[in-house]
C-alpha cells in the first residue's frame, strides 16, 4: 500500500492529465468553428476569455483527484487492516482450548464454535452450529426459560454472568462459569451475543470441600458442634411454629473410650468413632440429626409428635449401636 504522499501525487497527476484534455479540446473546437488555416492557441485564448476559465481545469481536477484518491486509499487501507485484525482474532479464538468461546445470533442460536468449546462440551461444529445454546443447560431449560432470561439480562445490562451445571454431549456435567455479552454492529444494531464458558469443576470441588470441612468433623464426617447447634436452633424454631411438634435432644458418649485408646492405640479409637458415626448417620435417615461435639461425645436431636414415636426411634437407635456386625 502506498504512503499518503504517494497517493496524493499519483491521483493528482492523473487529475491534471485528465483536466488538460478540456482546454485542448476547447481550443480545437474553437479553431475548427472559425475555419482557421493555422492553429494559433495564443490568439484563440486572447480573443475568447472563456479559455482562461477552461485552463483552470487541470489544476482543479488535479486537486479533486488527489483528495478523492487519497481518501479512497485510506478507506482501502482501513478495510485491509480491519480484515487482518479480524483474521488474527479468529486465529486466537479458534486456537484457545481451555475456554469455550462462541457467537450466538439474536435468538440464541449458535453461529460459531472454537476448539475450546469442542473440547469442553464434546460437540464438533457441525453438530451444534444452528442449535440453540440451551442444549447445554439440561432438559428443564426450555420449560424454566432460564436460557431466554440470560439473553434478556445480557441485552438489558450489557453483561450476564453466572455459574452452574452444564452438560456435555455424553451426558456428563461440569460446573461452568459463564459470561454472555451482547454484540452490536457498526451502526449500533444488535447482531447477537458473545458467550464464554470456563470449566470450574475442580475449583467448585475445592470450595465445597472447604465449606464441608468448616461445618463437619474431619474424622467422622458428621456435623461439628457449630453446624449441629445451627440445625438444632432451626428445629426449635419449627417446634414453636408447629404446636404438635416436639423435640428430643440426645447425648451419647462411649464408655471406657480412653481405655481403648490407651490399650489399642489412637488408630483403633478413630476407627471405632467412625463406626459409631456411620451408625448414627444411618439413624438420621429416618429423622433428626447427630453431630460430634468432640472426643467421644455425640449429640443429636429427633423431632416427634408423641411419646411412642420417640420410644420407637430410641429403641431402633440402641439396637443399631449395639449391633456387633
Amino acid at each position: 500500500m502506498r504512503s499518503p504522499t504517494q497517493s496524493i501525487e499519483k491521483y493528482g497527476i492523473a487529475g491534471v492529465l485528465f483536466g488538460a484534455c478540456f482546454p485542448a479540446i476547447a481550443l480545437l473546437i474553437d479553431h475548427w468553428s472559425l475555419g482557421m488555416e493555422k492553429f494559433e492557441p495564443g490568439w484563440l485564448i486572447s480573443n475568447n476569455p472563456l479559455h482562461f476559465v477552461i485552463l483552470l481545469a487541470p489544476i482543479v481536477l488535479g486537486g479533486v483527484f488527489a483528495v478523492l484518491g487519497a481518501e479512497r486509499d485510506r478507506s482501502v487501507l482501513a478495510a485491509e487492516q480491519s480484515h487482518a485484525r479480524d483474521h488474527e482474532y479468529r486465529l486466537i479464538v479458534e486456537g484457545v482450548t481451555d475456554h469455550a468461546i462462541y457467537m450466538l445470533d439474536v435468538m440464541g442460536n449458535i453461529r460459531t464454535w472454537n476448539a475450546g468449546a469442542a473440547r469442553l462440551k464434546g460437540y464438533c461444529a457441525d453438530e451444534v452450529v444452528g442449535q440453540h445454546f440451551s442444549i447445554f443447560l439440561g432438559a428443564d431449560a426450555a420449560t424454566t426459560g432460564s436460557a431466554q432470561a440470560a439473553l434478556t439480562t445480557a441485552l438489558a445490562n450489557r453483561r450476564f454472568e453466572t455459574e452452574g451445571w452444564r452438560y456435555r454431549k455424553d451426558g456428563t456435567r461440569f460446573w461452568a462459569q459463564v459470561l454472555i455479552e451482547p454484540v452490536f454492529g457498526h451502526r449500533g444494531e444488535h447482531v447477537g451475543y458473545a458467550k464464554i464458558t470456563r470449566d470450574r469443576t475442580e475449583q467448585k470441588a475445592a470450595t465445597d470441600r472447604i465449606q464441608h470441612l468448616a461445618g463437619h468433623d474431619p474424622l467422622t464426617g458428621l456435623p461439628n458442634r457449630t453446624l449441629l447447634i445451627d440445625r438444632l436452633n432451626l428445629a426449635l424454631d419449627l417446634c414453636q411454629d408447629v404446636k404438635s411438634q416436639r423435640l428430643a435432644v440426645i447425648n451419647l458418649d462411649l464408655n471406657r473410650f480412653k481405655d481403648i485408646n490407651d490399650t489399642h492405640g489412637h488408630a483403633v479409637g478413630d476407627k471405632l468413632l467412625q463406626i459409631v458415626a456411620d451408625r448414627l448417620r444411618q439413624a438420621c435417615a429416618v429423622g433428626g440429626g447427630f453431630g460430634r461435639f468432640g472426643g467421644d461425645e455425640f449429640v443429636g436431636f429427633f423431632e416427634f409428635e408423641n411419646a411412642d414415636e420417640l420410644r420407637q426411634y430410641l429403641s431402633a437407635l440402641t439396637e443399631r449401636l449395639a449391633d456387633r456386625a
